[in-house]
């Protein structure tokens, strides 16, 4: 994207007051986001993120926050490339997110071949998530309190101007498939 840089700040409130919900599941909830672009030519593109959210008291799941994954195919330099939405779920969250994109500097320095005078551009990330997680039943036992959730990886866009496919890691919380290719598309409308 030819996006300039800047800085965006999301800050969301949520209750469910005693008045109006039984006592046991009233809640208030607190979620922060904020992100900063920057774009050093040529070979810094920096999006950083942080997602933070805190929930006072217990309430339903549906309340709950989740580390952001992949829904099939969409993907953003906001998620987590190797888990699927909704696996962990807490009332405490802090994720860290971090993408460059090199744009194709790094084919052209390097002289790679078939990639050395393309338009591809040439992504790296690195992601790591907290949260107070519960088991609800859906096959995620881990503290990510203790330990976080991390991955990284690396990713090809501006295929036909559109696609993406990004290799990626994860290194810790590791199961018997560790490694994931995500093929995504960057349509805007």
């Amino acid at each position: 994207s030819n996006a300039e840089n800047y800085f965006n700040a999301n800050l969301n409130y949520r209750t469910a007051p005693d008045r109006i919900n039984k006592a046991e599941n009233s809640y208030n909830a607190y979620y922060l986001q904020l992100s900063r672009y920057v774009k050093l030519p040529p070979y810094f593109n920096i999006l950083f993120s942080i997602k933070a959210g805190y929930i006072d008291k217990d309430s339903v799941i549906q309340q709950n926050f989740h580390l952001p994954g992949v829904y099939s195919s969409i993907i953003n330099a906001r998620s987590f490339q190797t888990l699927k939405n909704d696996r962990y779920l807490g009332d405490r969250l802090f994720a860290v997110f971090i993408e460059n994109n090199f744009k194709n500097t790094i084919f052209n320095l390097f002289s790679l071949p078939y990639l050395k005078n393309s338009k591809f551009d040439l992504y790296i990330n690195a992601n790591a998530g907290w949260m107070n997680n519960r088991n609800w039943g859906n096959g995620a036992n881990d503290n990510l309190s203790k330990i976080p959730f991390t991955e990284a990886g690396f990713g090809i866009g501006n295929i036909f101007f559109f696609m993406r496919v990004d290799f990626s890691w994860r290194i810790t919380h590791r199961e018997k498939k560790n490694f994931f290719v995500n093929v995504s598309s960057n349509f805007t409308y």
